[in-house]
């Protein structure tokens, strides 16, 4: 069955970008609109994640590849994990932009340890005068005064360079714990971005008093839960102080801390916490004693309660459609009884388990584990090859199905918060539905009418204008959409083998790894991407299997990449590009007879 995209699936979380009213229009010059839409896209967990921060910045990768190349030196499968940093290094520092971010001479450097053929030594006595050179808080700084340099109050004359700037701070930003409060970021328009960015970026640390609530019971009293914390600093609190709610059978515990905010702070005094609880819990042979989910920092005599924070970079949405969805999976799987099939249901039940954790270390185990259970209708000999090839070809591939529906969704909502605006497209983009397809098409339409009908349309509008004008110059450039997906190919290798890595350090060495929640967030997006693609095999008909399904979507993969690699786009359809069928799926997408209807 045809079918568009419904789009209050999406509006229920906000799927778009902020829009600057008529009055922000008026008000702020055209770059201080751009920028803080920007900046707001860049936070928001509902944006797609090609258009967050990346969470490792250059120096990142320096002292990441620090530690794994000291593994390597006792393990030979670790040198693959260095030879991949290496080239994800290679490719950051590849530019003119970051050139102006670094001396010279960190430059050679950089470039040095990137050099295949140095022993593995030479790489971390390298890398380890860049940290200690600070070349972290050196790239930052150098961000801070392009970012001061940038014309504020007038039309940006390079956008690319600003939106690398923004981006690259947010990384600083985010790597620093500077969290903005799910309060501080609702969908309210801020002008004044230059200062906004400079006292985020500047937050200094602050000391909070954390409490946090523990169950006490028949196996574990007040007095042993007190006793195990003491050591480390963790002591009693009275119930008795103004904010604390009035639960029975706990223990109230303290701890000064000093950090960027609250949350952090927060968070880094419940793992302490259990950290001692865990103690307890290897001599009684029993789970440790609950931590309740409420935190509180104490103010004065007063406690307050820590609220929500926005959880970035999570892109994990529930479908509005999913009981109906789950019907019809569940009806097309009953009779299925392969092994391959038993693989499916084993990895839902893992997925299962780690959805009920709260902890993401253990989450990133078991999601890990789910995708392993998958990777078995593959044949290569590695665990990993197996799951990357069932990831990224896949993923790359519906880079395009992502872009073009998030590009649509913020056109829908632009033209519906502005209705003044006078357009042919407008009986397209305000239905209650969105078609991505043809959004592709206007894009790729060589007579480029449609595109400059587009950029009319979004004048009042800089970060969505340049969205549809970046995309529309990709489209018209085959080998140059080509080379980004295969770009977007590789990334994700990167990053898949980054939480490989994060998952076995874990499990073999009891090392939690950098941003370990935000791995652990990707991996579940992954494997979500991944088995809906898989199960929707079941639902054609009753013959299909797992890895009849599996092979049928990496075929769809890799007659796109071969179309655009041998210069064949001109047979390339609609339905080639998007894992839904769409309206109008049969069109050419490099046609140059678009009808708009």
């Amino acid at each position: 069955m045809i079918y568009l995209i419904d789009i209050s699936r999406f509006l229920l979380f906000n799927f778009y970008m902020l829009h600057p009213t008529q009055r922000d229009r008026d008000t702020f010059s055209e770059s201080e609109l751009f920028l803080s839409t920007r900046w707001h896209e860049l936070f928001d967990k509902n944006t797609p994640d090609s258009f967050h921060p990346k969470l490792f910045g250059v120096g990142h990768l320096v002292k990441e590849l620090i530690d794994v190349a000291k593994l390597a030196q006792k393990q030979d499968p670790w040198k693959k994990h260095v030879e991949l940093i290496c080239e994800e290094i290679k490719e950051r520092i590849n530019s003119d932009f970051f050139r102006k971010c670094v001396s010279s001479r960190h430059f050679y450097l950089l470039n040095e340890i990137c050099n295949s053929k140095i022993p593995l030594k030479n790489i971390i006595d390298y890398s380890r005068i860049l940290l200690l050179e600070d070349l972290d808080y050196k790239i930052e700084v150098s961000l801070m005064d392009l970012w001061n340099n940038i014309d504020f109050s007038s039309e940006l004359k390079r956008k690319e360079d600003a939106n690398t700037v923004i981006t690259q701070l947010a990384t600083y930003v985010f790597r620093k714990g500077n969290y903005i409060s799910k309060e501080d970021h609702e969908n309210t328009f801020d002008g004044n971005i230059k200062n906004k960015v400079v006292d985020v970026i500047n937050n200094k640390n602050d000391k909070y008093t954390i409490i946090v609530c523990v169950e006490i019971s028949e196996y574990y009293k007040e007095h042993a839960i007190r006793n195990v914390c003491s050591p480390v600093g963790i002591l009693s609190c009275s119930p008795k102080i103004k904010g604390l709610s009035g639960k029975n059978n706990v223990v109230f515990l303290k701890h000064e801390i000093e950090e960027q905010n609250k949350f952090l702070a927060a968070n880094i005094v419940k793992k302490k916490v259990k950290s001692q609880l865990n103690i307890l819990s290897l001599y009684k042979q029993l789970p440790a004693p609950k931590i309740a989910d409420e935190t509180w920092v104490l103010l004065g005599d007063r406690a307050e309660i820590i609220g929500e924070y926005q959880e970035f970079f999570r892109n994990i949405h529930p479908r509005k459609n999913a009981n109906a969805l789950s019907i019809a999976l569940a009806k097309s799987i009953t009779n299925k009884n392969s092994l391959e099939d038993y693989s499916i249901r084993s990895a839902l039940e893992l997925h299962n388990v780690a959805l009920s954790l709260s902890d993401d270390r253990l989450r990133l185990v078991h999601l890990w584990s789910a995708l392993e259970c998958l990777s078995s209708l593959e044949d290569c000999e590695s665990i990993f090859r197996r799951v990357e090839s069932i990831v990224v070809p896949l993923l790359a591939w519906q880079k395009i199905d992502k872009n073009m529906t998030y590009l649509s969704i913020c056109l829908h909502e632009w033209m519906k918060e502005n209705p003044s605006i006078k357009t042919n497209l407008h009986n397209v983009f305000l239905k209650n539905n969105v078609n991505p397809g043809y959004l592709l098409t206007c894009l790729t339409d060589v007579n480029e009418c449609y595109t400059k009908e587009l950029l009319d349309i979004t004048n009042g509008h800089p970060l969505l204008k340049n969205r549809i004008f970046i995309s529309w110059k990709l489209l018209q450039d085959h080998s140059k959409l080509f080379h980004d997906l295969e770009q977007s190919k590789k990334h994700l290798i990167w990053h898949l083998m980054r939480i490989y890595r994060a998952r076995n350090l874990l499990i073999h060495q009891g090392i939690e790894y950098d941003c370990l929640p935000q791995l652990a967030n990707h991996l579940q997006q992954y494997f979500s991407w991944v088995l809906t693609r898989i199960v929707h095999g079941y639902t054609l008909g009753p013959k299909w299997t797992a890895r009849d399904s599996l092979r049928y979507w990496q075929h769809k993969a890799s007659y796109l990449f071969l179309c655009l690699k041998g210069n064949n786009q001109n047979e390339l359809k609609v339905c080639d590009l998007f894992p839904k069928e769409l309206e109008g799926g049969e069109r050419i997408v490099w046609n140059k007879n678009i009808v708009a209807n």
